[in-house]
């Protein structure tokens, strides 16, 4: 039996790997019952999804004055040594018992827990998209895309392309791996020859279970869109995993609101948790958390474990390459908030966390 949630709708998934292809969506009846989901959506309004309070994606006439800022001042957004990585111990994260992460650069996190595998965001090229251009990766993540163990689930928080990779996700759909996405996203993978079976949209609020894992889609402060169309046309979210021996949470990419409270009352206290740190800026200050913010979060989720993440691997902003995690560890020791910040690459186990040292210190 599938556990219930209050005020949740949950959804039964018995298969999670092994998946046969079938036929993909392109037939009008699965089309339709997409396009009726996202109508009947309470986060669907006047054409476009909406976040549940009033957000302003950029202040008032900042669009110009932030790209000739992005182009000329580009001092200390990128580190000029390379970052410290450990190669992935795929037999520690596989074979050995309790619930493991690992951090394999951005947002993308492989998780292993009741002796599943999910990989969370995976982003593994060397180069991402912005909305006009493309940013270089820092450094080569500390796993190759075909050295990934296999698979069982992939979550994706939302349609960005610093999240959501066209080539990566093409490569894991030939593998059989399910997609479990916010609606409107499964268009898009169909688009990139995923089978339709082996995608699952779901509102916020809705979940799927995974075996002996939950896992429930949650509220985001953000929004959406891939290029310069179809702007907040797919869903935006964060995600909470619940296995039998640790509650997880990723925050995706959000502003701070009250959202963050109502997730903790609902499925806090946390063990550990995924927290968006980077790319923030006084120009967008709603729809990306500063790191103060994400202590703030923690807080209000009741999370034992912060993972800081979507820092460290892209030059998303103006600020410097390191400010996030400065800015954090400050705010953490300030509201006594534990903090586990390992090296890319490290197979973090919470049946045994042990200190991480301040990896980038002395990091030019």
């Amino acid at each position: 039996m599938c556990s219930p949630f209050a005020r949740l709708t949950l959804i039964c998934l018995l298969v999670v790997s092994g998946v046969s292809p079938g036929v993909r969506s392109g037939d009008n009846s699965t089309a339709l019952t997409r396009k009726q989901r996202i109508e009947q959506s309470a986060n669907f309004v006047d054409g476009k999804f909406v976040n549940a309070v009033p957000t302003i994606r950029h202040t008032e006439g900042s669009k110009l004055p932030i790209l000739y800022s992005f182009v000329r001042h580009r001092n200390d957004r990128r580190p000029k040594d390379r970052l410290p990585t450990m190669p992935v111990d795929l037999t520690a994260f596989r074979s050995t018992p309790g619930v493991k992460a690992v951090w394999l650069g951005h947002s993308t996190v492989l998780l292993r827990s009741d002796s599943l595998t999910i990989l969370i965001d995976p982003v593994f090229d060397n180069q991402t998209a912005l909305r006009i251009g493309r940013t270089d990766r820092f450094q080569p993540a500390p796993l190759v895309r075909d050295s990934l163990p296999p698979i069982d689930i992939i979550l994706i928080s939302h349609d960005h392309p610093d999240h959501l990779e066209e080539s990566t996700v093409k490569h894991l759909a030939r593998t059989g791996s399910r997609f479990v996405v916010p609606l409107g996203v499964g268009e898009i993978l169909e688009d990139w020859d995923v089978w339709d079976n082996q995608i699952i949209e779901l509102d916020w609020w809705e979940g799927v279970a995974a075996g002996p894992v939950e896992l429930v889609c949650t509220p985001a402060r953000h929004c959406s869109g891939r290029g310069l169309f179809g702007v907040d046309k797919t869903l935006w979210s964060s995600w909470v995993v619940i296995g039998t021996h640790a509650r997880i949470f990723y925050s995706g990419d959000t502003g701070f609101s009250q959202h963050f409270d109502d997730i903790g009352e609902r499925f806090g206290p946390f063990d550990l948790t995924l927290m968006q740190i980077g790319a923030y800026d006084e120009n967008w200050p709603e729809i990306h958390m500063i790191p103060e913010d994400a202590i703030a979060a923690q807080i209000a989720l009741d999370g034992r474990l912060l993972l800081p993440v979507h820092w460290a691997t892209f030059d998303l902003a103006l600020h410097t390459w390191d400010d996030p995690i400065g800015r954090l560890t400050r705010a953490a020791t300030k509201h006594s908030v534990d903090l586990v910040t390992p090296m890319m690459g490290v197979v973090l186990n919470l049946d045994s966390i042990v200190a991480t040292v301040n990896w980038w210190d002395g990091v030019e």
